[in-house]
């Protein structure tokens, strides 16, 4: 059984937003699973989003999942 776990702290913005990373991150967790062969072992995946410099700065769904599916991948396919 594979596990994800999330961390985003609330400096990164309001509760509403870091609902919504976490959201994209486990939608990015379950699409890279679904590419993966079913003979890997299992695993434990922690997700942690820092703080970024500019606040007011909005990242989309496809820069977020152009940056993030990628580092799935690479960890999952180790």
């Amino acid at each position: 059984m594979n596990r994800l776990g999330v961390t985003i702290p609330k400096a990164v913005a309001s509760a509403v937003t870091r609902n919504k990373y976490k959201r994209w991150v486990k939608e990015v967790f379950k699409s890279v699973e679904k590419s993966k062969s079913k003979k890997q072992e299992c695993y434990d995946i922690h997700v942690f989003i820092p703080p970024q410099k500019n606040k007011e700065e909005k990242i989309s769904w496809q820069e977020f999942e152009e940056d993030l599916c990628p580092r799935l991948k690479k960890i999952i396919e180790k």
